[in-house]
């Protein structure tokens, strides 16, 4: 072992234990090695005397981590970095397959779309790396690891590390920022101003040797220097023919000499490759040098996201003649069909052609308009359609026609004319909806990419496509407008609240002239009028968000308006059933699917796919919006309302009939999908007259969802409101309910004066009505309560006359549930044997029930019990049922307390830490969801986490606590469940 390896290896034998070089090069050595903290195996890059001398220790440890900030599929991460015995290195993931360079040297030329789609993978990291302000500097093919297949770009942060040394200057004994075979002219000519347009050139150079197989110039270092500055590389059509025209002239613009002349970024050169290979070959120049006949008109701000969309739209036209746009109303159809036509106009020397429709009033003018973009006129005899189809026979044209909607049938009709006529003619078309003819490719665009509601991070938000037209069409008007990390959320949550949608950005963003971030979000529940004020040279319906959406509803049927009307009461989606419930009465459910298909094809409503096979419908917030209005002028609010709360009602009280049942998951993933609509459901109680009793009704058939989704408190708060309403006083069978539900939730909180209250009266109720079924339910709330009180005595009393009453009713779910409160009385008493017995019976009962939920819990108090009587193993195999069925039906409830038990099964066979990571995932979770730890279970788990707290110290056991408390409940789900069938 050489004496490099023996000093590093010692200085870091706590955390790596290195097994073998892997490879050795110009600045550095890697060599594999295991991580012995998270038992993985690892690369250590360790920098060479020379180049570690050139660097500096503070310097590179400062541009590490810089590096390792970066994020992305496509970069290989830094897991770690340091100085040891004056060695500076950074620690990379192990990749097992090869580099790209191996690649290259074993086949010498790659396929092409090998080679275009690594190419796009590479782009695509570096696009990430320029954003947030870092240039790679030495792309090649060594630096590209393939992990099966994949492109993964490393070692970001060495060569801007040697940049900042001013290290050019060791250039001709090897350590330059780059290696001269694929570097920029302006990096070898010394310049300080290198950008991402210099890792452009890089990779104009990777992707030319990937096609020939070798770089597009070689020889010495000064040899290098003079022909990236000087010369012009081979073109790869010389080598292989067969690569498209397109890509051949994307890969010499990469190649420009001058920045200026290259792809502004990393995006633009990936969507260039992309529209290459879809747009077929490039056509002969004009032999008098001129450009491409068009009547594009040129933009006057920045193309701004779609991407995707742009590569999806060449790649679609590449095999069909018709490619019809959908979308509503400023979602950018237009921005996208003329950016495409621009990428594709060396494609068709004939020319490219932008027809506008949306001013036509009459549809007899859309041939004339056409013909008339086209510089055609009519002729004597000849009907224009004739000669519109004359002129294209034989010519390759690309014509965009836009805003067809209002003049549908004409432009369908016309589209199937010219495209008869011509074999070389290709249509771009935009609308509501597609033209209906044989051949048509529709594309519907949806909303740009957005922050998700949870993003912090303020790269992550910056980079999506909402955020980024935001940003650039507020510096607009507000030329030193920023993303600040004040700001950051709010500019997030204004792109989410208007949908992504392109117009509606574009005229936020233009606010900000006048008005704060905050509060331009402030008045987005007034988003029409705040939304106006767009350019005045655009068409109307674009100067406003009102007049996009409304130009789309104006141009349905009334029909389709009254329906979409009506659906603007859900909140958060609907499905078929309960559109045809809110639809009303006089329309079936089939004329509904009808309607819905047609607002659909308009883009006014969006049909999601969900697991099961069945199929929920949406619309975007500012659509639903818009036709609310509609509704509350059109009178018919109020009746639609009580259809909609009617429909959520018996929807609520059917899941109360199987929240208790093997169906039981299923039915809490459904009202998860309606928390939305039955909380809307629930405030029209206030506004609508006598309805205080549906209100009841509603919050007691969704009593247990609260419980086993962890929403505690916001199902206290709106049980609690029902019990309050107006209207609501009468003591009936449904306030006895509520009161019950409001009590059971209030014991789970811990809230024992508030629960003893409601449940004192719903027991005064159970007596008035005669009911011994619903004295027993209650006598057993009561005793759960007197146990969290510490009234032991009490607890005794009511639990006892409960477990009578369920034996004389024969009701085996109350006998089950009260034999298990009971249960816990006595092992927080610390009687063992009396409890056992009274949890298997529970237990059996409610397997025969099929409640799963209080299975789960029935299992974990099993589990308690038999670590208070040593039997480890049987305890692991209870702890890992319960845990089975809390992921199934997504029970927090359930999944909180296995987490109790973990923690004090592994405090019992002596794993302290784990212990108290468990019980910090458990406490977390308790604070998130309001639960609180019964008696019995603070009884059981209080004295083992002592035993943690002697057997680490209060430092070490506060660390696992942390640890556990910044897992999210999914992460510790997972991780109790690794535990837990290693211990089982």
């Amino acid at each position: 072992m050489a004496d490099t390896w023996r000093h590093l290896q010692d200085a870091i034998a706590d955390r790596y234990q290195i097994e073998r070089e892997l490879g050795r090069g110009g600045m550095a050595t890697v060599y594999l090695a295991d991580d012995l903290k998270h038992g993985r195996k690892v690369a250590i890059k360790v920098m060479l005397p020379e180049t570690a001398a050139a660097i500096g220790h503070d310097r590179f440890l400062r541009e590490i981590e810089i590096a390792a900030r970066l994020t992305h599929p496509h970069i290989l991460p830094l897991h770690d970095s340091g100085a040891a015995d004056g060695q500076l290195y950074y620690v990379m993931p192990y990749i097992e397959g090869e580099s790209l360079r191996a690649r290259i040297d074993r086949e010498k030329q790659l396929p092409l779309e090998d080679a275009l789609r690594l190419t796009r993978e590479i782009a695509s990291a570096l696009g990430h790396a320029h954003r947030h302000g870092l240039i790679h500097r030495d792309i090649k093919p060594g630096n590209v690891l393939l992990a099966d297949g994949m492109a993964l770009v490393a070692d970001f942060g060495l060569a801007r590390a040697l940049s900042a040394t001013g290290a050019e200057g060791l250039t001709p004994v090897g350590y330059v920022v780059g290696t001269p075979a694929y570097m920029a002219p302006e990096q070898l000519l010394g310049s300080s101003d290198v950008d991402g347009r210099a890792d452009l050139y890089a990779l104009g150079c990777l992707v030319y040797e990937m096609l020939v197989g070798q770089p597009p110039f070689t020889g010495s270092v000064q040899r290098l220097a003079h022909q990236h500055v000087h010369a012009e590389p081979r073109p790869v059509s010389d080598v292989r023919p067969g690569v498209p025209a397109a890509v051949v002239a994307a890969i010499s613009k990469a190649l420009a000499k001058t920045p200026a002349d290259r792809y502004a970024t990393a995006a633009r050169f990936a969507e260039a490759l992309a529209v290459a290979t879809t747009a077929g070959p490039t056509p002969t120049p004009d032999p008098e040098g001129g450009a491409v006949p068009n009547n594009l008109p040129r933009q006057r701000t920045r193309f701004i996201g779609r991407e995707r969309e742009l590569a999806e739209c060449a790649r679609l036209l590449g095999d069909a003649r018709l490619l019809t746009l959908t979308g509503i109303g400023g979602c950018g159809k237009t921005r996208l069909a003329l950016k495409l036509a621009e990428h594709l106009l060396a494609t068709f020397p004939d020319g490219v052609w932008f027809v506008d429709l949306a001013p036509l009033l009459e549809a007899e003018r859309v041939t004339l308009t056409m013909a008339t973009a086209l510089g055609l006129r009519e002729e004597p005899g000849m009907p224009l359609i004739n000669r519109l189809a004359a002129h294209l026979a034989t010519r390759r044209t690309l014509i965009v026609l836009d805003n067809c909607e209002h003049v549908l049938a004409a432009a369908a009709e016309l589209a199937e004319a010219v495209l008869a006529a011509s074999a070389n003619l290709k249509l771009v078309v935009t609308g509501r909806e597609g033209l209906g003819i044989t051949g048509e490719q529709s594309l519907a665009l949806r909303s740009l990419s957005m922050p998700a509601t949870s993003a912090t991070d303020l790269h992550a938000i910056e980079a999506t496509e909402a955020v980024r037209l935001f940003l650039d069409r507020a510096r607009l008007v507000e030329p030193g407008f920023s993303l600040e990390a004040a700001t950051a959320p709010l500019i997030a949550e204004i792109c989410r609240r208007l949908d992504g949608i392109p117009l509606a950005i574009e005229l936020a963003a233009a606010r900000v002239k006048m008005l704060s971030v905050e509060e331009i979000r402030a008045r987005l529940d007034d988003r029409f009028r705040l939304l106006t004020g767009g350019s005045k040279s655009a068409l109307s319906r674009h100067q406003t968000l009102r007049a996009a959406i409304g130009w789309s509803f104006d141009h349905l049927s009334h029909e389709e308006q009254r329906l979409l009307c009506r659906l603007s009461v859900f909140a958060g989606g609907w499905t078929l059933d309960g559109a045809a419930r809110v639809a009303g009465e006089d329309t079936d459910e089939f004329e509904v699917l009808d309607l819905l298909t047609r607002l659909g094809d308009k883009s006014l409503v969006m049909p999601e796919r969900i697991e099961g096979g069945s199929t929920r419908y949406g619309m975007l917030e500012t659509v639903r919006q818009y036709a609310q209005e509609q509704l509350n002028q059109s009178g018919e609010t109020d009746e639609t309302r009580m259809r909609h709360l009617a429909f959520y009602l018996a929807l609520a009280e059917e899941a109360s009939l199987k929240l208790h049942t093997p169906e039981q998951g299923a039915w809490l993933s459904r009202l998860d999908r309606e928390r939305e609509n039955l909380l809307s459901a629930l405030a029209w109680c206030d506004r609508a007259q006598g309805e205080a009793e549906s209100g009841l009704r509603l919050v007691t058939a969704i009593q247990a969802y609260w419980v086993h989704r962890g929403l505690l408190e916001l199902g206290l708060r709106v049980t609690v409101a029902a019990i309050a309403r107006t209207g609501a006083q009468a003591r009936t069978l449904y306030r006895w309910r509520a009161l019950t539900a409001a009590g059971k939730l209030g014991c789970l909180m811990g809230r024992y004066l508030e629960a003893q209250a409601s449940l004192e009266e719903s027991l005064s109720i159970a007596r008035e009505l005669g009911d011994k079924g619903k004295a027993a339910v209650v006598l057993r709330e009561l005793g759960a309560v007197s146990h969290g009180q510490g009234n032991r005595a009490k607890a005794r009393e009511y639990l006892g006359e409960s477990l009578a009453l369920a034996r004389e009713l024969g009701d085996k779910s109350q006998l089950a549930v009260t034999l298990i409160v009971l249960a816990e009385l006595e092992r927080e008493e610390g009687d063992l044997d009396a409890a056992e017995p009274l949890y298997a019976d529970g237990l059996a009962l409610l397997r025969e029930l099929g409640d799963r939920g209080n299975i789960a819990i029935g299992l974990v108090n099993l589990a308690m019990v038999s670590i208070g009587r040593g039997a480890r193993y049987l305890a692991g195999g209870l702890l890992l049922e319960a845990l089975t069925i809390a992921e199934e039906i997504d029970s927090k409830r359930a999944g909180h307390v296995v987490m109790d038990g973990s923690a004090g099964l592994a405090a019992f066979i002596g794993e302290w830490e784990r212990a108290a990571r468990f019980y910090g995932a458990s406490a977390v979770q308790r604070e998130q969801t309001g639960l609180h730890r019964d008696p019995a279970d603070e009884a059981f788990v209080v004295p083992l986490m002592a035993r943690a707290r002697e057997a680490l110290g209060e430092a070490a056991l506060a660390a696992a606590n942390a640890a556990g408390r910044a897992l999210t409940y999914e992460e510790a789900l997972a991780e109790t469940r690794r535990w837990l069938e290693g211990v089982a």
